[in-house]
């Protein structure tokens, strides 16, 4: 189950990039032009509903464990 975890951890990584990315000041993403932002959190967005549409059951077994626990 550990490694249930730390996989449901790397998921939530590209939804906290995802979210990151589009939250981030016109200011910032001025400064660093070679960073496709607007191709992040697409990305991550697909990423993440790609593996959750496939294991979805995995991370909600996780997290009803975790908050019965």
């Amino acid at each position: 189950m550990k490694d249930d975890r730390v996989y449901l951890l790397h998921i939530r990584d590209f939804e906290i990039v995802g979210e990151a990315a589009k939250n981030l000041s016109q200011v910032h993403k001025d400064a660093h032009p070679g960073i496709p932002w607007k191709r992040i959190a697409p990305r991550c967005a697909t990423a993440v509903s790609a593996v959750l549409g496939r294991e979805g059951s995995l991370r909600n077994a996780l997290l009803t464990e975790h908050w019965h626990n």
